[in-house]
């Protein structure tokens, strides 16, 4: 027996996906991915997709490339870390529940090697259900979207990033 997308991983009710929206630190959280998306303004950029699951990895990558960016992608934060020592990401999107090393983790490993890239992060998470997942977004400050994303949340987030990124520092 196949089970649904619903038994499996729990499907939420229109009520549940409206106080998602207003959950403190999500961007805006995501529904299905909107498909009639076809292209967009041109956008430069390398972005570095850090995600396990293969079928959202490959759509929000393709996704990505209609954009106009350089997408890299790895499927684990270990590969993360070795595509990071390889080359530079103006984004990174990574996922917090993977194997290997987790967003959580990976992130740490960014506030100790590479702590210029940590303002450039955007996390993707299905569980906001955990206490240490909700309490890691809230201390770490940066911009969540809850999967399966559309493509306009993922845009919004990535240009907040960048600006905030590229914005010159007050200090």
């Amino acid at each position: 027996m196949v089970k649904s997308r619903a038994e499996g991983r729990g499907l939420h009710s229109a009520t549940d996906n409206a106080r998602r929206r207003i959950t403190r630190g999500a961007l805006d959280p995501c529904f299905p991915h909107d498909a009639g998306e076809v292209t967009a303004q041109p956008a430069a950029g390398t972005i570095l997709v850090v995600e396990d699951e293969p079928n959202f990895r490959s759509v929000l990558s393709q996704m990505l490339r209609r954009q106009g960016y350089t997408v890299v992608t790895a499927n684990n934060g270990a590969l993360a870390w070795e595509h990071l020592r390889a080359q530079r990401y103006d984004v990174i999107l990574c996922d917090i529940l993977m194997p290997e090393i987790s967003g959580p983790a990976f992130y740490i490993l960014l506030q100790l090697g590479y702590p210029a890239l940590c303002s450039r992060v955007i996390f993707l998470t299905g569980d906001i259900l955990r206490d240490t997942t909700t309490a890691f977004l809230q201390q770490c400050g940066q911009p969540w979207l809850y999967k399966p994303c559309e493509a306009a949340a993922i845009r919004q987030a990535i240009t907040q990033v960048l600006r905030t990124a590229d914005a010159p520092s007050l200090v």
